[in-house]
């Protein structure tokens, strides 16, 4: 509560420890010198109030003289004598810097994941378990699959007939319900247009805004398998010479 000349007639507790900073009673004191560094859109609504204007501040930002900064929802009410006159101005203010700080960890943890998302160089997809449809996918997805994000967002992967093999998807998602997670395992795929690549595909299920989603991953083991084929036929064919020539011998 304060009057024409922001001078205090009285403060809670609360603001007290807002404000004062170690002052325990402001009263007689004036509020410009408690606080220097108030914000000038704060003095200003301020002057609003104290020309009969109540005002009220739904989120605002003030970074003090230290380096601190508060998030704040403020009401500023003219409050009136006996004759009718404005005779000061109240000022409540409620402290959203909790909030508005965890509100920022999330965006920004959001940020990361996108990013890391989109560059990774293993292809990513992120879906809703409950109709298994895909809500987004990286560039690595993109070219490992050939089809582009546009084709895929909304559709799953039985529309795309990503998974040649019987049964594969349905174990895919039943592990998913089941056990939250499917553990790295190898598969053929489809791309689009023809044509197949094996690889190594592993998934989890995570909460997003409340629902059941996954993130699957996927990485071209086509080569590997290949080499390890003609390994194993270079291997059965060493194997069969060596056995010919112990006969002969």
């Amino acid at each position: 509560l304060l009057d024409r000349q922001m001078n205090y007639l009285a403060a809670s507790r609360m603001w007290v420890r807002q404000y004062a900073r170690g002052v325990e009673d402001l009263t007689g004191l004036n509020h410009y010198e408690l606080v220097p560094d108030l914000p000038e859109a704060w003095k200003e609504a301020n002057r609003r109030a104290l020309a009969g204007e109540p005002q009220r501040i739904e989120h605002d930002h003030w970074r003090r003289a230290d380096g601190s900064e508060y998030w704040l929802r403020r009401v500023v009410q003219p409050w009136v004598d006996e004759s009718g006159a404005v005779a000061g101005i109240i000022v409540s203010s409620e402290d959203l810097t909790e909030q508005e700080q965890a509100a920022r960890e999330v965006r920004e943890a959001r940020e990361r994941f996108a990013a890391v998302f989109e560059t990774a160089p293993i292809a990513m997809v992120v879906g809703s378990l409950d109709d298994t449809r895909f809500i987004e996918v990286n560039a690595s997805f993109e070219q490992l699959s050939g089809w582009h994000r546009d084709e895929v967002k909304g559709r799953n992967s039985l529309e795309l007939a990503l998974w040649p093999e019987d049964g594969f998807r349905q174990r895919a998602y039943e592990l998913l319900n089941a056990e939250g997670r499917v553990p790295v395992t190898e598969a053929r795929m489809h791309r689009k247009g023809g044509g197949e690549i094996e690889v190594s595909f592993s998934s989890c299920r995570v909460e997003i805004a409340g629902r059941p989603h996954y993130v699957a991953m996927f990485i071209d083991v086509t080569p590997q398998q290949n080499a390890r084929r003609a390994l194993e036929r270079h291997q059965q064919e060493l194997a069969r010479l060596v056995e010919q020539r112990t006969a002969e011998l």
